[in-house]
């Protein structure tokens, strides 16, 4: 199956769920993190984390229904602001959720509208010289460098926070997904910014880190939705400003050891990521290769 489509799959189940914890904490107040009047801030990274996942969602319906439109078109220069969006908004779930009860919504918004203006204005102005030049690969560079840094930047700062607030093997383990997504991040960023500079076949091989990407999206949001889930747990106080040191080790609720926790996300995510091409095809070719 083609990575976008598995990708595009992936965003919409993820939003699914999210959207109804959603409706759940505002039926019955479950889960209690999302309760807005006590925890503030975690529901401002659950929503800011939930935008994240909508306009990724935005961007792989394009990229499935315009995969056919010419690189130069404006329509990914618009999903490129689309794309600045998500970032931003992945860099405040990472404000929110470390800031706790010094949260100003107001005050990061400031902050962030002002790196957001200056990422379009790169997107845009990036654009322009590009038409200019277009076989020069310094500007080619130029054009993903910021994007590819923020978006780094972003997404292992949302393992970092949960990582010094949860500490243990549930904040080391969330740290590190993240980390290795941001990793991934970058040949996906090269197959997206240099393939005009690339070697067919070295664009097809770089086109196995969307799979690995597809995978690494279950595991984030998994984790994300399971460490925000209870905010009572002994040694846990999301109210409490946490951006630096680890946390004592806080203990695991049951149900991360459970057949729904850990073990089911990560076989979801092996799968996920096996039954995308073209991962598929190297997987295959590598058991043809072991079995002969």
């Amino acid at each position: 199956m083609d990575f976008t489509v598995v990708n595009l799959g992936v965003t919409f189940a993820i939003l699914a769920v999210m959207s109804a914890i959603s409706l759940s904490a505002m039926a019955s107040n479950e889960p209690k993190s999302l309760d807005f009047r006590k925890y503030p801030s975690v529901t401002w990274a659950f929503t800011f984390f939930a935008t994240v996942w909508c306009c990724t969602f935005i961007v792989y319906v394009a990229l499935v229904l315009f995969k056919n439109v010419p690189p130069d078109s404006p329509l990914w220069t618009a999903l490129g602001l689309f794309d600045n969006v998500a970032k931003v908004l992945l860099l405040a779930t990472a404000i929110a959720y470390s800031s706790g009860r010094e949260f100003n919504v107001k005050k990061t918004a400031a902050w962030l509208g002002a790196l957001l203006i200056v990422l379009m204005l790169w997107t845009i102005v990036g654009d322009m010289i590009g038409r200019v030049y277009p076989r020069n690969i310094f500007v080619a560079a130029m054009q993903i460098a910021p994007d590819l840094v923020i978006s780094s930047i972003a997404i292992v700062a949302v393992g970092w926070v949960f990582f010094v607030r949860w500490g243990g093997p549930a904040g080391w383990l969330f740290l590190l997904t993240t980390i290795a997504y941001a990793i991934l991040q970058f040949p996906a960023a090269f197959k997206i910014g240099l393939s005009a500079f690339l070697r067919p076949e070295d664009v097809r091989n770089l086109d196995v880190a969307f799979s690995c990407l597809a995978g690494g999206k279950i595991l984030i949001a998994f984790g994300f939705i399971l460490l925000i889930w209870n905010p009572k747990l002994r040694g846990l106080d999301v109210r409490a400003p946490k951006r630096w040191l680890p946390a004592k080790s806080v203990k695991m609720p049951k149900r991360m050891y459970q057949w729904i926790g850990w073990p089911l996300s990560g076989a979801a995510s092996i799968v996920t990521s096996a039954l995308s091409d073209p991962l598929k095809s190297y997987i295959a070719a590598l058991l043809k290769f072991v079995t002969h």
